[in-house]
């Protein structure tokens, strides 16, 4: 048993359970390794089997494991994904409370995703995806996290991709980001688990969210307005399971000339985040 910081408590656990998205999982970290190998493997079985050992060894790289290491944990689970929405993730981990695969000396750490992420399912009838031909049949019905609009716009229908963004206005999507966190954190309350948030790509922050996000006209300003008063409250109780005020964005950045290709965390990014996170941790 490892003893840690929790609120204003110490606790002692002996696993973490890590939810997120790319960041978490360590997206491109073993590419310049695996994607040759899968790229020339015919077999559809072999390849499988080097793309599930590809996911691995990725996660084996991330943040979550360094984090443990310096923590001296051994009990990692990793259910971090690329393109995760913070719905997904809530569904992940309220499964994981109903099959009982969190013990009670375990921690569970959420890595923020992006506000506009949002899950869905392949239909079971009409579920091609855009631009492609060869359709796997251990897709159907099965769920996706994507951007909607930027999916549609990239696939040539702009036109509904720009309906959609107007009829789903980024004060729906906040809306409902901010409430899925909620949900997580009275899961966790409710079932007697610690549970901390960390920020992996996007801030837990209204005032953020209104400076980066909207246009002048598109502020909600008056405090008193029933939505932003509780998107408010939200924020205030997700802070007190915050364990620190950096994000993971800072890391990426301070790396920027290693950032991976398709712009995730280089190793070392990934390693100074794990090992400052534990450093918050550690009593």
């Amino acid at each position: 048993m490892y003893p840690v910081k929790y609120l204003d408590d110490v606790i002692k656990i002996n696993g973490i359970h890590f939810y997120g998205c790319s960041f978490t999982a360590g997206e491109e970290l073993a590419n310049e390794e695996f994607l040759p190998l899968i790229g020339k493997c015919e077999d559809s079985d072999q390849r499988e089997l080097l793309s599930q050992k590809h996911e691995k060894i990725e996660k084996q790289l991330a943040y979550p494991q360094h984090l443990c290491n310096k923590l001296g944990i051994t009990n990692v689970y990793n259910r971090g994904q690329r393109g995760n929405s913070i719905d997904n993730m809530r569904s992940q981990f309220f499964n994981d409370v109903i099959h009982e695969k969190i013990s009670d000396t375990h921690l569970c750490m959420f890595g923020t995703t992006g506000f506009f992420r949002e899950v869905g399912f392949h239909s079971l009838e009409h579920w091609a995806e855009i631009g492609r031909s060869n359709i796997d049949e251990r897709y159907r019905g099965c769920a996706f996290n994507r951007v909607v609009p930027t999916h549609h716009d990239r696939g040539g229908d702009h036109e509904f991709a720009l309906k959609y963004f107007r009829e789903r206005h980024s004060w729906i999507h906040f809306y409902e980001y901010m409430n899925n966190l909620r949900d997580i954190l009275y899961i966790a309350n409710r079932n007697n688990i610690p549970v901390i948030f960390v920020e992996c790509l996007e801030r837990i922050n209204v005032q953020y969210f209104e400076k980066v996000y909207l246009k002048k006209h598109e502020q909600l300003k008056h405090l008193d307005y029933e939505y932003k008063d509780n998107l408010l409250f939200i924020e205030k109780e997700i802070n007190r399971h915050m364990i620190t005020d950096k994000g993971f964005s800072e890391y990426n950045d301070k790396h920027g000339d290693k950032r991976m290709p398709r712009g995730h965390p280089c190793l070392q990014a990934h390693i100074e985040w794990g090992e400052h996170l534990a450093d918050c941790l550690k009593v």
